[in-house]
């Protein structure tokens, strides 16, 4: 199977990430037979909080709480149990590089978060792109970041984990790792409107 230049990445965890082409994943139409547009999210448009890239450690589906490791586990996970997704100005503090208690984008799902494994400062370019109507991010990281992303993902492939995409402690994408991605290049698709799009991209890019 040839390898992807791009990791399609589908919103909510309800799909899978992978480092070729799959299904369910975002295929590239013919120039001859699609229409694109291009913007670049506004600054007043954004998400807030810092971008982290973590794996998932549990997501409330019927697995068992991880036994925690130390302090900041321990903690987290006493956040998470008080945590109430429907209320997000009661979410917790911005996101550190330490465990986090976060909730989705819809606040139908809680999460227990990892440590950061890849900061939104690696992100490169995040560009908001509609396909036939279709929006989706493609976002580049930097040298160092793909290096740290393939590490992230080469760890978690074939795990069945979660990697999630949080922009403060709420995750905006958690999809399952298949294989390992080298090149640095992700596209961030599924469940994205114009608004939706140009504000994650904009959080993606916000330093």
């Amino acid at each position: 199977m040839v390898r992807s230049a791009r990791w399609a990445l589908l919103m909510m965890g309800v799909a899978t990430l992978a480092g070729c082409s799959s299904s369910g994943s975002v295929k590239t139409t013919p120039p001859s037979q699609s229409s694109s547009k291009t913007t670049t999210a506004s600054s007043s448009a954004r998400l807030h909080g810092p971008v982290t890239f973590r794996p998932v450690l549990w997501n409330g589906t019927g697995q068992p709480m991880p036994s925690a490791s130390g302090d900041s586990e321990t903690r987290a996970e006493a956040a998470l149990s008080a945590l109430d997704c429907t209320h997000p100005d009661k979410a917790p503090p911005a996101a550190g590089p330490e465990y986090l208690a976060a909730c989705s984008r819809d606040g139908k799902t809680k999460y227990l978060l990892g440590p950061s494994a890849l900061s939104g400062a690696r992100v490169h370019t995040a560009v908001a792109v509609s396909m036939d109507g279709n929006w989706r991010v493609d976002v580049t990281l930097d040298s160092e970041g793909s290096t740290q992303f393939a590490d992230l993902t080469s760890s978690l492939s074939q795990t069945g984990q979660q990697l999630a995409i949080a922009v403060g402690a709420t995750v905006e994408s958690a999809p399952t790792v298949q294989s390992p991605i080298t090149d640095g290049k992700v596209e961030i698709s599924g469940g994205l409107d114009e608004g939706t799009a140009q504000q994650l991209a904009a959080a993606l890019i916000a330093r």
